[in-house]
């Protein structure tokens, strides 16, 4: 944890840290919170069918979850981001050093199983990794 340089922000359930590699480190506050492990299994099945595009690219480390560092100034665009920042709570998109608009935050994209839809004339269930498949396909319109 000598890598921190600072304090970036703190949300409900984690704390984020800039690293001198310009990453950020986020901390979990308390140890029944699970975030950094559903955010990190999001982007691994994201990766597995090649839909990571719109995510912040991120791996559990020993300390935490390591992301990349994403500009946030993008909050400030309001009604101008596209559909699919929708998806994610509260908005929490920003840009990726290559300029590319991402999800920050994106553990709501997990669905709690079973994940049942209705498509206007019947319910289907899909596993864990065909719902998030289904979502990620829909962010990149």
């Amino acid at each position: 944890m000598s890598n921190i340089v600072r304090l970036l922000g703190e949300g409900g359930s984690r704390k984020v840290y800039l690293l001198r590699s310009g990453n950020v480190l986020k901390i979990e506050k308390d140890v029944c919170i699970a975030d950094n492990d559903v955010e990190a299994r999001i982007y691994q099945l994201a990766r597995e069918v090649g839909l990571q595009h719109r995510l912040a690219q991120c791996h559990l480390s020993s300390d935490g979850l390591v992301m990349e560092y994403v500009d946030t100034t993008a909050q400030c665009l309001g009604k101008k981001l596209p559909v699919w920042t929708r998806l994610i709570d509260n908005n929490q998109v920003g840009f990726s050093r290559k300029g590319v608009l991402v999800a920050y935050d994106y553990t709501n994209l997990l669905p709690q199983e079973p994940a049942v839809y209705f498509d206007g004339s019947r319910f289907s269930v899909k596993s864990e990794k065909e719902a998030l498949e289904e979502t990620l396909r829909l962010m990149q319109k």
